[in-house]
């Protein structure tokens, strides 16, 4: 928190070993090294305002899959066994 504060917010250079510049280089830090991304595995790489790369990395693969290989009972059945709320977790 020093280095932060004295080199980057008062001294207005940032503390360059520090920064992550891209997705790809991520793990050569030593706080990422032994992580595992699942949830924000594509964060820094797909622009979230692109359907376009979303799509390049998958996105929409499990409903493609859905809608190919199963009848609209199963998918329907295999949500309600899944026992999967809403996003509030009311319902």
């Amino acid at each position: 928190v020093e280095k932060i504060v004295n080199e980057h917010i008062i001294g207005n250079h940032p503390v360059d070993e520090w920064i992550a510049t891209s997705r790809k280089n991520i793990e050569k830090y030593p706080f990422f090294k032994k992580q595992k991304r699942i949830v924000l595995q594509n964060c820094g790489i797909i622009d979230p305002g692109s359907i376009d790369d979303y799509i390049k990395y998958d996105g929409y693969k499990a409903i493609k899959k859905a809608i190919h290989n199963y009848t609209q009972k199963e998918i329907i059945d295999t949500v309600c066994e899944s026992g999967i709320r809403g996003r509030g977790g009311g319902g």
